[in-house]
């Protein structure tokens, strides 16, 4: 029956091929300029940076001239949108706003950028700033793997377009650290129980016991490389589960060495 259960969460849990989710649409409608399609690929917590792909497909009211995409994203100020040529793809990254990877596996972040659009791809910067804007939609689609990432678009009146995204752990992650935090805690609380029943005289000093213990420090540290993402060390997951496991395993492997070296011989029960 537990063979059944486990191929059935298997199956489910194999990727369907679908398309990458689409998160925040702004329908396209006959006065568009242009569509801009956002796909989110990758979230470095660690850095905070969310890396992103831009791509800027002609409308049915794109000028002759084409179109300049203005945006507030540092490294691609703008984009252009020839109308004779097939659009191109850029690449950008973006400094989340809010969001701290010390908080994994409970960390949430956002991010957006600012975007507006104007007549004429080869203009300047200079040349768009008195330009009136072109009304253009904006679809998100998210790659992004061990997030769960949502999006919005929204249009002011000043026709500056905004794209905000927010991102959490996948359940499926957070679940699996929230496990390896309990495992930690169950590991050190056996490796306590085990060195006070031999302090306290309830069961004899072996030397396996100090075998363990110390093969076990090597263990927790290998196990932390398994939580998904790899997150760096100094996380909640580090200061409420890591670093204390490996201390209450050190005290009580301390314990024992000690405890062979203060009691007679005969009250070892060698």
């Amino acid at each position: 029956m537990a063979l059944v259960l486990a191929a059935v969460v298997v199956i489910r849990s194999v990727p369907s091929g679908e398309p990458p989710e689409r998160f925040a649409t702004a329908d396209t409608g006959p006065e568009d300029a242009f569509e801009l399609v956002v796909r989110v690929d990758s979230l470095d917590a660690a850095k905070g940076v969310l890396r992103m792909r831009i791509e800027a497909r002609p409308g049915p009211a794109l000028p002759p001239e084409g179109a300049l995409v203005l945006t507030d994203i540092g490294s691609v100020p703008t984009i252009r949108v020839p109308g004779d040529s097939p659009p191109t793809v850029t690449a950008v990254e973006i400094d989340v706003s809010k969001g701290d990877v010390s908080n994994y596996p409970f960390d949430a972040y956002t991010a957006g950028f600012a975007a507006t659009a104007v007549a004429g791809a080869d203009r300047t910067l200079v040349e768009a700033a008195d330009q009136p804007v072109l009304p253009f939609s904006v679809t998100g689609l998210s790659n992004v793997s061990g997030f769960s990432l949502d999006g919005s678009a929204s249009e002011s009146a000043s026709g500056v377009g905004a794209v905000a995204f927010t991102a959490e752990r996948d359940p499926n992650a957070r679940t699996w650290a929230i496990a390896m935090m309990a495992i930690y805690w169950l590991l050190a609380a056996g490796a306590v129980a085990v060195a006070l029943s031999v302090i306290l005289s309830q069961r004899a000093w072996e030397s396996r016991h100090l075998a363990w213990l110390g093969s076990m420090l090597f263990a927790l540290s290998a196990f932390r490389t398994t939580a998904p993402g790899s997150p760096p060390i100094g996380t909640f997951l580090d200061f409420y589960a890591f670093f204390p496991a490996v201390t209450l395993v050190v005290l009580s492997l301390t314990g024992l060495i000690v405890t062979f070296l203060v009691r007679p011989r005969d009250e070892l029960g060698l």
